[in-house]
């Protein structure tokens, strides 16, 4: 009965909504009367072109995919023109401005899709968020900020008004969720009546929230057809870096004479070019560190523990964290960090809350499920060894022993912990996918040294698979692209089995096998044969099967440049060269589309950073990669630094820096190469 009233209510709203379209036509018009796209080969003129320009043009509705021509609307027939982000309707039967109104459009594509909004989980309304008791949704973060930035001019003053917010993009009929769009390509988005906003994680934010192509969508999925265009543009060639080798007769790629990279599509690069600012935040000393409730679904059990916060004599010498007010100071929240706490939970706490351990996490989560947070989110826990990740990063722990994960890791434990996870992706915006959702061992050090000191946890036995299936984001995608050469590791959890060894007194003398059991990665070797030597690392001087080794492995979730195939064996660009994995008929890799980069042109190599400094020179390179060497990229990010406050103090300074780095899975650990480096390559079918 609850959502017959909804969905009553929100009838009445739609309703008025469009009756708010309003435009002001005498002017507009006297701009332009027509203005026309090679692009697609259409034209837009008179009114709708007065409305397309007064309204946000091309980020909010595209480019037109159609001439104007009489279609049936609701049961009317009426002059529309379709665009790729919407449908634009005539209503002559209306006085103006209400003579051109805007599509239901993501209420059209659900329908399409049988898919009933009023079905989706309702959420309950929640602090730094816009709730819309209508349809039992909220808006938060980088979504709610994008919804707010345009609207319908409604009252010819300078900002947009909710009531004009509204009448653009209506409400939420969606919470944040994760899908495969019909492109193929995996993303955070959220529904509203006349929109998709959508999650880039390959752009800067504020820019990586877009608005999707549901009027192309929409109209290649209808009766309607799409007719051809006056003047069709060109099918742009497949970039040879694309082409799976193991779909072809050749047997690799010319990786040094690749040519001219292709980029991305104009749509999605809107970066902006911001200059090098220092946020001086507010330096009122925090009151209180901790509040009185946790931070956590309503729905998931939470305790709040406060870590230490206590000086140990000196300004800056103390535990077990820092302040900040993230996101509000600049700070934005883009991973979370999965770690196991090689310590009982009540020694867990007994250390966080000692100001001497110099160290802590966000949340604690029990093998019963039970959460406890010790860290609120908008400070800075210590917990990943590399500063920049920390000021970027939330973390938590998994009660437990690595060795012993099996036992340790339960279901309920999973449970809680994707619950919690999905709802901070949702809270604040970033994408729930294995380049944000990461182990505590896939973080690099920030500089040459410290790589050797990287944690190795959660370990083999944390079940990726499981886990990111439980978040809503599995790492098997529900389309496949055999022609691509970019792969996901996917294990097979249950039946991977690998052998290691383990020493079970910290490497004194028992170093022995590991009982066999399902594990989470795959050996890779320097050469496509069973004997060849594994995969080393300068930073790791350890015996190749143990357990806590990383350079020889890859985890599931990671994501891979195939660059040669040699019968059974996969060769994947892999920390500077080629590592070989076994992989017969592809059962441990799925082909998947994505972007590379390689270096740029005339560059011999380049270097691998783990701390995207504002500057590169202050950056101290911890690998290199070679000309023709290729890696996936999962976001763009601007380089930034944060000076540590003294005790006491709210926040330091934060700077952020012109130059901007490209986020790669580069080895069993992640990397960044700055973006004028590199060449950018799009991989879609």
């Amino acid at each position: 009965m609850v959502y017959q009233r909804i969905r009553s209510g929100l009838l009445l709203i739609a309703l008025f909504c469009s009756f708010l379209a309003l435009h002001t036509h005498t002017t507009t018009q006297a701009q332009e009367n027509q203005r026309c796209f090679p692009e697609t080969g259409w034209c837009i003129e008179g009114d709708i072109l007065a409305f397309w320009q007064t309204h946000g043009g091309l980020p909010v509705f595209g480019l037109p995919i159609t001439p104007q021509r009489t279609e049936s609307v609701n049961g009317e027939e009426h002059e529309v023109q379709w665009f790729e982000r919407n449908r634009l309707e005539l209503h002559p039967e209306n006085e103006p401005p209400y003579d051109v109104l805007i599509g239901r459009i993501g209420v059209e594509r659900l329908e399409q899709q049988q898919r009933d909004w009023s079905r989706f989980r309702p959420d309950a309304p929640r602090d730094g968020c816009r709730f819309f008791a209508e349809t039992q949704q909220n808006v938060c973060g980088a979504i709610l900020n994008a919804w707010r930035a345009s609207g319908l001019e409604l009252d010819n003053r300078p900002g947009k008004t909710e009531a004009e917010n509204l009448a653009l993009f209506g409400m939420p009929i969606s919470g944040v969720m994760t899908e495969t769009l019909s492109n193929g390509r995996v993303y955070q988005v959220q529904w509203f009546e006349r929109a998709r906003f959508e999650v880039h994680p390959n752009l800067v934010p504020p820019d990586n929230i877009l608005l999707g192509l549901l009027g192309d969508e929409v109209l290649h999925n209808s009766s309607e057809t799409a007719p051809e265009a006056q003047n069709p543009p060109a099918e742009p060639a497949r970039h040879p870096l694309c082409s799976n080798p193991a779909a072809s007769t050749l047997a690799s790629v010319n990786l040094n004479a690749t040519g001219q990279a292709n980029m991305p599509a104009a749509s999605e690069i809107q970066l902006l070019k911001k200059p090098m600012k220092t946020f001086q935040a507010d330096r009122t000393p925090m009151q209180e560190q901790n509040p009185s409730t946790p931070d956590c679904p309503a729905d998931l059990a939470c305790d709040y523990i406060p870590a230490a916060y206590q000086s140990n004599g000196g300004a800056y010498n103390y535990g077990n964290y820092q302040l900040a007010n993230r996101p509000l100071d600049g700070l934005e929240i883009r991973y979370v960090v999965v770690h196991n706490t090689e310590e009982t939970f009540e020694d867990t706490i007994r250390l966080f809350t000692s100001p001497l351990k110099y160290a802590a996490t966000q949340y604690v989560i029990r093998p019963d499920g039970q959460v406890v947070q010790m860290v609120d989110n908008r400070h800075l826990a210590w917990h990943t060894g590399n500063p920049f990740l920390n000021a970027h990063s939330i973390g938590i722990e998994h009660v437990g022993f690595g060795i012993d994960g099996h036992q340790w890791y339960t279901e309920a434990m999973y449970q809680s912990s994707a619950k919690l996870v999905r709802y901070l992706a949702q809270k604040y915006g970033f994408p729930a996918d294995r380049a944000h959702i990461v182990g505590h061992d896939e973080l690099p050090g920030a500089g040459t040294g410290g790589q050797a000191g990287m944690h190795t946890d959660p370990g083999p036995f944390w079940n990726w698979e499981h886990y990111m299936e439980l978040i809503e984001a599995p790492l098997v995608a529900t389309a496949s692209y055999t022609s691509s050469a970019i792969v996901t590791i996917t294990p097979d959890f249950a039946s991977n089995q690998p052998e290691m060894t383990y020493c079970y007194d910290n490497g004194v003398s028992d170093c022995r096998n590991v009982p066999a059991q399902p594990s989470n990665f795959l050996y890779v070797h320097t050469a496509p044969d069973h004997n060849a030597p594994l995969v080393s690392n300068p930073y790791v001087n350890q015996a190749a099967d143990r357990m806590t080794n990383w350079a020889n492995k890859v985890r599931a979730g990671q994501q891979f440049y195939l660059v040669d195939q040699q019968g059974d064996w996969s060769g994947l660009s892999f920390g500077g060269d080629i590592a070989w994995l076994y992989n017969p008929g592809g059962r441990y890799t799925q082909p998947i589309a994505g972007t590379l980069i390689t270096p740029a042109p005339g560059r011999d190599a380049i270097p691998v950073y783990g701390y995207p400094m504002p500057d590169a020179s202050d950056s101290d390179p911890v690998y290199t990669i070679p000309a023709g060497q290729v890696y996936v990229t999962a976001a763009l990010v601007r380089g930034s630094d944060y000076n540590t406050p003294p005790f006491g103090q709210l926040t330091g300074d934060i700077v952020r820096g012109e130059t901007r780095y490209y986020q790669i899975f580069f080895n069993h650990r992640f990397g960044f190469v700055q973006e004028s480096d590199v060449e950018v390559v799009s991989c879609y079918p």
